[in-house]
């Protein structure tokens, strides 16, 4: 059975660095160890700007790649298309699988990403064309599911009695059958990390060219309370051990020579000071450099220790200086400390290693002005460091959406493409929410 993965790469103001798709490449590998026949398409869009142009345009430009990409699915004649989603995509993925479904039929459409996780009922209701969702991670879901495809292929959901009770025995998957929704129980059940294959960067590099690799040591995050994140939702917090990822930088360092740079996208790198060191070290042996995300309150001696092996840049979620906010995003367990560590992190690393990368992310409630001014002021007293203002629209599913989900209406600032037609949903399109802001910051302290 022929597997095509796709992932449609537009344009992401957190996309800073250009990099294979991790999901669908440890995805792809995965299903090829348990003997399938994998192929990928992928849409390179990633640094074309769909804010600079008019909704209009927006929808005729995204038409022009629709077809595109059909085409590219189509040569691939898969028996199964394995989308991977985010919501900044999602419009366009649902309008280029209504598409395809009338062009080939035949083809299994199931979509998986975080927000068939989150919404699979939404997502039921306005895209019957997709034959299946997958909610959290994909891999046992999918070994089991597939077998099942695989020996109903050519049967009729709605005429087999027997199909639908193989399917409804799948935790973890969604679908119609005769006008109602099954929404399956959550696969309880993870693959350990260290038992996955290395993620399948070779054919994704014969396809375009990357100046980067993604490389993930854990999944979910340790901290796991802040109330605007969503990796509760998707994945438990676990890693892969320190012997796993020397085996995988080798394989790197000897498969992929001309890459020099490697961005780690866990949550939280920094979580652990010696398990960070010894990784550090490794990625310093076999010669990266690198770039992580972290908290902002780590130690002086966690800095120096990234640096001294070769670490570039750091994506700090900072998120707010502002005792109101930082309660009410439950950000910290004890906020003085955090405002503390947030200023000396912040000076620390200015004075001793001011050509280090930063960038700094900051979250602005709109209607709390003098608590948002706080932070904007604190963040001015470091002017080189790239900063991030995110709007308070948190993504469905996470702790604070109850609370705050009105303004996924209010507050839209970037555009994607089919957001007209979606529109109705606001929760589809919850315009995704990160762009420079310093500019921003400085307008609004002149107010």
């Amino acid at each position: 059975m022929k597997i095509t993965l796709f992932w449609p790469e537009l344009f992401h103001p957190h996309q800073l660095h250009q990099m294979p798709s991790l999901t669908i490449a440890q995805l792809g590998s995965y299903l090829k160890c348990l003997g399938y026949d994998v192929d990928y398409v992928i849409t390179d869009l990633m640094y074309l700007d769909l804010r600079k142009l008019s909704e209009k345009n927006s929808d005729k430009l995204g038409y022009f790649f629709l077809r595109q990409d059909i085409k590219k699915i189509e040569y691939s004649r898969p028996d199964i298309l394995l989308i991977s989603s985010w919501f900044f995509n999602l419009p366009y993925i649902l309008e280029l699988t209504k598409v395809l479904k009338k062009r080939n039929p035949n083809i299994i459409q199931i979509l998986g990403g975080y927000p068939p996780t989150a919404i699979p009922e939404i997502i039921l209701q306005v895209s019957s064309h997709l034959d299946f969702l997958i909610k959290g991670e994909g891999e046992i879901v999918l070994r089991n599911l597939l077998p099942i495809l695989e020996k109903y292929k050519s049967i009729n959901l709605d005429h087999n009695s027997g199909f639908l009770k193989k399917l409804i025995s799948v935790k973890g998957i969604c679908f119609t059958c005769k006008g109602h929704n099954f929404v399956n129980k959550n696969e309880e059940n993870y693959i350990a990390l260290d038992d996955l294959p290395f993620p399948d960067y070779t054919q994704l590099f014969k396809i375009k060219s990357y100046k980067e690799l993604p490389l993930l040591t854990s999944r979910g995050c340790n901290y796991n309370k802040c109330y605007f994140c969503t990796s509760t939702k998707y994945s438990p917090f676990r890693t892969k051990s320190v012997k796993y990822l020397e085996k995988e930088l080798k394989y790197y360092h000897h498969n992929f020579k001309d890459i020099h740079t490697i961005s780690i996208v866990d949550n939280n790198f920094t979580y652990n000071a010696q398990r960070t060191e010894r990784i550090s070290e490794l990625l310093k042996k076999h010669g990266y450099f690198w770039r992580c995300y972290s908290r902002i309150d780590i130690s002086k001696s966690i800095i120096d220790s990234m640096i001294q092996n070769n670490c570039i840049g750091i994506f700090f979620g900072l998120e707010s200086v502002n005792p109101f906010i930082l309660i009410r995003l439950n950000k910290a367990k004890n906020v003085k400390i955090y405002q503390k560590k947030a200023k000396e992190i912040l000076s620390y690393i200015s004075t001793k290693y001011p050509s280090l990368k930063i960038d700094v992310t900051y979250i602005q409630i709109p209607e709390h002005v003098k608590e948002n001014k706080q932070t904007e002021k604190f963040l001015l007293k470091f002017p080189k460091f790239f900063k991030h203002i995110t709007r308070i629209q948190p993504i469905p599913g996470c702790k604070g959406y109850d609370k705050w989900h009105m303004d996924l209406v209010k507050n839209r600032v970037n555009k994607t493409f089919f957001n007209r037609k979606y529109k109705n949903k606001a929760i589809l399109v919850p315009e995704e929410y990160g762009y420079n802001a310093l500019k921003m910051v400085k307008n609004s302290l002149n107010e």
